[in-house]
């Protein structure tokens, strides 16, 4: 439910029911002649009094949820109204696809939990027993009322009418929100804008320098670029940022996004497995108080984990 207020709707018909499930009970014993007359329209003042009560706050609380019912329709047809206005500038091309998805997804979300809300209290205004709405819930708040021999001997017995729900209309995504909709092959959105540059920079990386000397080899002995250092690293590199830049013209997002992590992944991969194989000795220690790392290094490990965590975004978003 909604909030307390359906919570308390809710048991208020739960209370009603059960007093009900009494009253019939007490009729049976009634007519089995199980109590006297005196015990029975005693017993029966005091049970319709008691459905009154219940009825009556029932009933206020019914005046309450319509109020909120009426509150819920109006949010729902202002958000509704707003994403039809997003919906008609992307078909007259005033905005494109990215800014209407970005735009219009707080509007979409606050349609589909709306519509739950609405759900729920209209079928709280039509309710006159609690048959049926939370039904297990209701059913372990209800009294276990055991069969009298007029019930097992099959006679009819009263029952009160589950509650009718209307269901509302359920809000459909228009077809231009599909997961593998085609993007157009240029990269405008900033994921793939983002894609492309990591993956620039990852092909750049390796030109650039990665070990250099320290003062106490000779610093005039110059630096080293990834290409000489490492085949591995300066390979995946090259292969990975050349890929991850076609990557990023890939119109489908979901494919995309499932190669772009694949070549940050295999590039980190091939770097880890230079230092492990000493083709970058980084775990020598000699070896490092005679070189320093340079920016090269440092900018192959950052595009490359950019380019994995991209891919992921965009993959989340198909």
């Amino acid at each position: 439910m909604p909030d307390d207020l359906s919570a308390e709707m809710l048991a208020a018909l739960v209370e009603r029911d059960r007093v009900r499930g009494y009253l019939s009970r007490l009729q049976g014993l009634q007519d089995e002649g199980s109590i006297t007359a005196e015990q029975h329209d005693t017993a029966q003042a005091d049970y319709s009094q008691r459905i009154e009560a219940a009825t009556s706050r029932v009933e206020e609380l019914r005046q309450q949820v319509q109020e909120q019912l009426d509150e819920v329709q109006r949010t729902l047809a202002s958000h509704r109204s707003e994403l039809g206005k997003l919906e008609a500038r992307f078909k007259v091309q005033e905005i494109p696809l990215t800014k209407l998805q970005s735009d219009g997804v707080q509007h979409r979300r606050a349609i589909r939990t709306l519509q739950e809300q609405e759900k729920q209290l209209r079928a709280l205004v039509d309710a006159e027993s609690a048959e049926g709405l939370e039904g297990q819930a209701a059913a372990a708040a209800a009294p276990v009322i055991e069969e009298t021999p007029r019930q097992r001997s099959g006679a009819p017995e009263r029952r009160a009418e589950p509650a009718r729900v209307r269901e509302a209309p359920e809000y459909r995504a228009p077809d231009f929100e599909a997961p593998e909709v085609k993007e157009g092959a240029l990269p405008r959105s900033p994921l793939r804008i983002a894609s492309l540059v990591a993956g620039a920079l990852l092909l750049l990386s390796i030109f650039l320098a990665w070990v250099a000397p320290t003062k106490a080899l000779g610093a005039n002995l110059g630096a080293d670029p990834g290409v000489i250092v490492t085949f591995l690293a300066g390979l995946a590199g090259l292969v990975c940022g050349v890929a991850a830049i076609g990557f990023a013209f890939i119109p489908r997002r979901r494919l995309r996004g499932a190669l772009l992590p694949l070549a940050g992944l295999v590039a980190l991969a091939a770097l880890v497995a230079a230092v492990l194989l000493e083709e970058i000795p980084l775990l020598n220690s000699y070896f490092r108080e005679l070189v320093v790392m340079r920016e090269g290094f440092y900018l192959y490990i950052a595009a490359a984990a950019a380019l994995a965590v991209l891919g992921i975004i965009q993959l989340r978003r198909a």
